[in-house]
């Protein structure tokens, strides 16, 4: 039988204990790292509840994985995970951690044949009882609202248990987040017990700062900066919020640290800021825009808008408008209509009228190219917006705004255009 631990401090005294645990009242290596309280539940499905934190002077790192799975050529890269943008983040700034299998396997141990035998062909033999190996991913859950998944470096984790009647801290237990784990012969994966959510109870910090947008040039037509202004991560493609503050004025909300591509939408037409050197039609864009051509998506209309080339023509980042271009109208009725789902028989591609809709968008995709020989794999993607369309409908015109590039975070501020 499982036991589960549901260890909550009650009372003004246990709660008074609670937040003394939590606070950085003496100035030790210790108190100044981050405390968070926290629910840990484990695969086996047992729960603690306590004070957690990282040791001192150790942050979680996590790859994050690249979100695109289609490739447009043979591109065989070894340092192409390596590529993907790497994040380092304390407790202070999550709200909840989930852990899933990214691979699963058994292997066996194997022992090498014939090792002291000079010119023999050596061999490598399996052995024994299969065992099991996991590697998880983790999707992490920030105060912001934002998320990124990814692989965890292995970190070593500790929970202050709190008696729930007297406040007092009854143990510390350890756990080990683990990159990789692995059984011993003979065992199943659900014999590999492992940390499988992390859920703060507590409000934590902010990631990042909200910085007011100065727009220099770019005369913003819509008072509702949440629609008619998107923003989009640069390195990592993640969308964040653009908000009107109690001021009136444009903020774009926790970037995780990074800088930001904007687009807006003017006069119902949406455009992106990018700069002009990328839109020059010059013989790699040409090339870019055939490889793009043939990745295989569900929107099957792409015209590629601009380009921006990094790391000696090996990173692509590519603005890209997209449509899904329904060529058998009739089969894709009779699709939509059979999965439609919910009270009122609704499909995604499906209007409130039951007519078929098709979608165009906006979006950044990301690609590492292959300078021999000009292939390109997609490694990630985002995108600005995603909007309805009817299919006798020519799909809208999407540009560029000269004014809404450059970017420059400066002191609390992004600086939009201008010289």
């Amino acid at each position: 039988m499982k036991t589960k631990i549901n260890m909550r401090p009650t009372g003004r005294f246990g709660l008074l204990l609670a937040l003394l645990v939590m606070s950085p009242l003496v100035l030790s290596a210790a108190d100044e790292v981050p405390k968070r309280h926290a629910l840990v539940y484990m695969s086996d499905g047992t729960e603690y509840e306590g004070i957690l934190q990282l040791t001192p002077g150790i942050d979680m790192k996590m790859t994050k994985l690249p979100g695109g799975d289609e490739k447009t050529g043979t591109v065989d890269l070894e340092d192409i995970r390596a590529k993907s943008r790497v994040f380092t983040f304390n407790f202070d700034v999550v709200k909840e951690m989930t852990f899933s299998p990214l691979n699963e396997e058994y292997l066996k141990k194997f022992k090498i044949l014939n090792i002291s035998n000079k010119g023999a062909e050596v061999k490598k033999v399996r052995v024994g009882l299969p065992y099991p190996v996991l590697k998880p991913k983790c999707k992490v859950l920030f105060n912001s609202g934002e998320t990124t998944t990814g692989v965890l470096g292995t970190r070593t984790v500790y929970l202050k248990i709190i008696d729930p009647d007297t406040g007092f801290a009854l143990e510390t237990k350890k756990f080990v987040v683990r990159s990789k784990y692995s059984g011993e012969p003979g065992q199943s994966l659900e014999d590999l017990v492992h940390v499988q959510r992390i859920k703060m109870l507590d409000e934590g910090a902010a990631f990042a700062r909200n910085m007011v947008v100065d727009f220099r040039s770019f005369k913003i037509a819509s008072a509702d900066a949440e629609s008619g202004i998107r923003a989009m991560t640069q390195d990592t493609l993640s969308r964040v919020r653009v908000k009107n503050d109690a001021d009136g004025k444009p903020r774009v909300h926790s970037t995780l640290g990074e800088n930001v591509f904007l687009a807006a939408q003017v006069d119902g037409r949406w455009v992106a800021g990018w700069p002009a050197e990328g839109t020059k039609r010059t013989e790699l864009f040409k090339s870019v825009e055939t490889e793009v051509l043939k990745v295989q998506d569900y929107y099957t209309e792409k015209k590629m808008l601009g380009m921006i080339s990094a790391d000696r023509d090996r990173k692509i980042t590519v603005l890209v408008r997209l449509r899904r271009d329904i060529a058998d109208p009739v089969a894709a009725l009779a699709w939509a209509k059979g999965t439609a789902y919910g009270p009122n028989q609704r499909n995604f591609e499906m209007d409130e009228h039951g007519e078929l809709m098709e979608f165009y968008r906006l979006s950044i995709w990301r690609f590492v190219r292959d300078n021999e020989t000009g292939k390109m794999t997609l490694m990630d993607r985002g995108t600005f917006n995603r909007t309805r369309i009817k299919l006798e409908e020519d799909t809208p015109e999407i540009g560029i705004a000269p004014d809404l590039w450059p970017v420059v975070m400066k002191d609390d501020k992004l600086i939009v255009g201008g010289k």
